[in-house]
């Protein structure tokens, strides 16, 4: 991999590390609504299930189809091929980590909202 393209990862995630808790406070709470850190928890969790994920993972995978491309009009190079082989391989690494991100996110929600995502009902005096 080269030093431009971890500078721009570094960049798309600086830029997305600034701009989500806008992202994540900006949302709209009924008035007289109480704005606990639980509401604020889930509404920064639905952000990222509902669109940093799925974006993170339409960009990994663009990165792999185009290595894979790059893979099949290599032709003999070997230099070409072995550089394609190892952006595929971290394309998969990403890919990866991405789902093992979401499913320690899932996890600590459980954990932390024994309720979330059941139709169980809430204990009386627990406030969610």
């Amino acid at each position: 991999m080269s030093r431009h393209f971890f500078g721009k990862i570094t960049g798309v995630t600086t830029a997305l590390s600034v701009f989500l808790p806008s992202i994540t406070f900006a949302a709209l709470i009924a008035p007289g609504a109480p704005a606990t850190l639980m509401a604020t928890a889930r509404e920064f969790l639905t952000v990222f299930n509902q669109v940093i994920v799925p974006i993170f993972i339409a960009i990994i995978v663009i990165y792999i189809v185009i290595a894979a491309f790059q893979f099949a009009v290599s032709g003999g190079d070997e230099e070409k091929r072995n550089a394609s082989r190892g952006k595929i391989v971290w394309g998969l690494v990403g890919l990866v980590l991405i789902f093992m991100i979401y499913g320690i996110i899932a996890v600590l929600l459980s954990a932390v909202l024994p309720t979330a995502g059941t139709n169980l009902p809430v204990p009386p005096g627990v406030s969610i």
